[in-house]
């Protein structure tokens, strides 16, 4: 904060590339920022918003009426320059919380999937440990069956 109102200028974070801008600062004209939302590297996927608020100049003159009349005029224009940044600031900041909650969206998604793909490989597993305790009883069957056969016809004889 100190070097904002010292210099006019953001200190530098990783905050999702600022491209700096123009004119020295958030005081000295153009400064944007951008930030990426989504997957892919085209526009729809990033939000870019310009926070300069134009150059400031603070040499007024109140001592006569015009001079007054003229701070109070550049006062009004910074003012409405303010309400401009913080209505993109606003519009950047729904933006950013529909990206949020699509995010959610996706990750509930992904967790709901993930769990029927693990529920389906649980009943794969399922169905293949019956099947094989049916072919074993049946081989166990067919081999009593088997074995009996010869023992009959040496009865029958």
């Amino acid at each position: 904060m100190e070097e904002l109102i010292k210099n006019g200028t953001l200190p530098q974070y990783n905050y999702g590339g600022g491209t700096g801008g123009t004119g020295g600062g958030v005081f000295g004209g153009s400064y944007e920022v951008t930030l990426q939302v989504g997957i892919h590297s085209d526009k729809s996927s990033s939000i870019t918003v310009d926070v300069g608020i134009g150059k400031i100049d603070l040499n007024i003159d109140v001592t006569t009426s015009d001079g007054a009349r003229n701070a109070l005029t550049m006062l009004d224009e910074y003012l409405k320059n303010i309400n401009e940044k913080q209505t993109q600031l606003g519009s950047a900041y729904n933006r950013l919380e529909s990206v949020i909650e699509s995010i959610g969206v996706s990750i509930d998604n992904l967790t709901s999937t993930r769990s029927t793909i693990q529920d389906a490989d649980i009943a794969e597993e399922s169905s293949a440990y019956i099947r094989n305790q049916i072919l074993q009883q049946a081989s166990a069957t067919l081999l009593a069956t088997a074995n009996q056969t010869p023992a009959i016809a040496l009865q029958l004889l």
